[in-house]
């Protein structure tokens, strides 16, 4: 190794330890049949009392001859470590294909499931919610919020460190962690099954670089 090169690992480090310090960020892979067909970046800030999240997929597949592209982005802000505000959006190849938001005011939540379903339900102080998945171990949880479908989902242990999240359209997906740190994540569904795979630390470090600069608008893009 040369000096230049020890010297640009330092820089490298100092900058990437003191940007993760301030947060979290980590990568996965999407894997199908074996085969990486998409991403998922999920970031987490911390700024004095409140928390704001950012999670984002980008999938690619065919069926047949047709080519598809599935995004989803999903944002949300904690205060004193109860939801506030988050919005959730799901794209087929740029079309909007689902969507939910809900804002606290008051002593209400006002909230939103696309097409066109609107509601109100009274305050009450939501901690533990599904992107928090990405960042935490369920540890002793029997329910967490899912900020898409606007409900709680069950959660169920199942064997050591992994855990059955049951969502409101009857659907499972297992969550597996390693010392805490959430390490993938299998979607049984009936046509394919799809396994999410935590990248390494290095790609952690280099996505959290790339979009520390976006993430910081966070705050004022969560309604």
């Amino acid at each position: 190794m040369t000096k230049t090169f020890l010297s640009t690992l330092f820089v490298f480090s100092i900058i990437a330890f003191s940007t993760i310090s301030k947060g979290q960020t980590h990568s996965y892979s999407i894997m199908l049949a074996g085969k990486r067909i998409g991403s998922i970046q999920a970031v987490r800030t911390v700024d004095d009392n409140k928390a704001y999240y950012d999670v984002f997929s980008d999938v690619n597949f065919k069926v047949l001859w047709k080519k598809y592209n599935r995004k989803t982005k999903n944002l949300l802000e904690k205060e004193n470590g109860h939801l506030v505000n988050s919005r959730s959006g799901i794209y087929m190849n740029d079309v909007l294909e689902d969507s939910a938001y809900f804002i606290k005011k008051g002593e209400k939540f006002y909230c939103y499931r696309y097409p066109d379903d609107e509601f109100e339900r009274e305050f009450s102080e939501i901690t533990h919610h599904t992107m928090d998945l990405y960042f935490k171990e369920p540890v002793g949880l029997e329910k967490i919020y899912s900020e898409r479908f606007l409900a709680y989902c069950k959660v169920r242990p199942k064997g050591l460190n992994k855990y059955v999240i049951s969502l409101p359209n009857g659907k499972e997906n297992v969550y597996t962690y390693e010392e805490g740190v959430l390490v993938e994540v299998f979607v049984d569904r009936n046509w394919f099954n799809l396994t999410f795979k935590r990248d390494n630390w290095f790609c952690d470090t280099l996505l959290h670089l790339v979009t520390e600069s976006r993430h910081l608008k966070l705050k004022h893009e969560v309604i």
